[in-house]
């Protein structure tokens, strides 16, 4: 009965390291994202001219969709940086007292 005990005990502590591993993981590519982001971003919108110019053919199945999720994310990023100007715009108006 006491192994099975200490054997629970370990199995679960085992679970929790995991799901801590786990959540290193995830933000280890998040902080990935967010160091290779510009450059990958850049290298989109030109490998799409290129694609273009070569033909939708030719890319890989990767190829595509590293194209299609730059794009998406692109879009995204873009979305937000506009809604941030947006609500800078708004601070600046309270501090001059227009709105």
């Amino acid at each position: 009965a006491g192994s099975r005990i200490a054997d629970a005990g370990k199995e679960g502590k085992l679970k929790v390291q995991i799901q801590l591993l786990d959540r290193e993981i995830r933000a280890r590519k998040g902080a990935f994202g967010v160091e290779v982001y510009d450059l990958v971003a850049e290298s989109c919108s030109g490998s799409v001219k290129s694609v273009l110019g070569k033909g939708l053919g030719k890319l890989s199945s990767n190829e595509t969709d590293i194209s299609d999720i730059c794009q998406k994310a692109q879009r995204e990023v873009n979305l937000l940086r506009s809604q941030k100007e947006s609500k800078l715009r708004e601070i600046s108006a309270l501090d001059e007292g227009i709105l």
